[in-house]
């Protein structure tokens, strides 16, 4: 009986990590090329002296989570293809964002960010009820280096309150309209 996909990969993982990470990192988009795909070193803990080993994976390199999730399929001529697709069986929102949609969301709310002040960094506290939306805050946020919080619908104002404050969030971003269906 031939094994599972996912067996075989799990096993080439294991035998030849490097070579197996470096294949499957050399079919993402690389703002920085990495020159190697592990680095290891050892570090000692200042306050025990205990050493123990430290791997670096692609150290030297710069990717961009955003482009390769969201741009890069808008410019290879997928824009129209489905990225999001959101069906709630509580609510009976059903939602489907293209490419091409998705990347005009994440333009506008990284634009609003920026024009907020927000800067790299900073911690931004995304509270939605359509949890579509959060895909929209997630790629904003990365593609401006943000720290993101993303907060439930089900907490009231107290909680929620605190969450603000212990998160020590620059900005808050509320969503807070009603969905069409009955509640």
């Amino acid at each position: 009986m031939p094994s599972h996909p996912q067996d075989r990969t799990l096993s080439l993982s294991l035998r030849s990590l490097e070579e197996f990470w470096s294949h499957h990192a050399a079919q993402l988009h690389w703002h920085k090329p990495p020159s190697a795909s592990l680095r290891r070193s050892s570090k000692t803990l200042p306050a025990s002296g205990v050493t123990h080993e430290h791997w670096s994976w692609f150290p030297d390199g710069e990717i961009s989570t955003t482009y390769n999730c969201v741009d890069r399929h808008v410019l290879s001529g997928h824009g129209d293809d489905v990225a999001i697709i959101y069906e709630s069986p509580v609510t009976g929102v059903r939602e489907r964002y293209t490419y091409a949609q998705l990347l005009d969301e994440v333009e506008v709310l990284a634009g609003v960010l920026r024009e907020e002040g927000i800067r790299k960094g900073d911690v931004v506290l995304i509270f939605s009820m359509f949890y579509y939306y959060y895909y929209f805050f997630f790629f904003a946020s990365l593609s401006l280096s943000l720290s993101l919080s993303l907060s439930s619908f089900g907490l009231c104002s107290c909680p929620f309150a605190l969450e603000i404050h212990l998160y020590y969030c620059d900005m808050p971003v509320l969503q807070a309209s009603c969905p069409p269906a009955n509640f």
